[in-house]
């Protein structure tokens, strides 16, 4: 369970609203959608597409490319830890 925790916590967007104190119902204002959609890519329940990676990328002040980069490395130590 604190494993999967650590990993929720460890997303690019949930870092980053972490770091500025951004709240949740803020960060969907600023990105268009609603907060349940938030939270849904914060836990990895799905992805943002690529018209939402934009938003996000842009609320954070990042290229898409780098944001891409840092939600795959993500997904991918989710991955890792259930197949240990």
């Amino acid at each position: 369970m604190t494993d999967l925790l650590a990993w929720r916590d460890a997303n690019p967007l949930r870092r980053w609203r972490a770091k500025n104190k951004v709240s949740l119902s803020q960060a969907a204002m600023l990105m268009g959608v609603s907060k349940t959609t938030v939270c849904g890519w914060e836990n990895g329940e799905y992805r943002p597409g690529w018209e939402s990676t934009y938003s996000i990328a842009n609320a954070m002040g990042m290229r898409e490319h780098r944001l891409r980069s840092l939600w795959m490395k993500w997904l991918a130590e989710k991955a890792a830890n259930e197949a240990a």
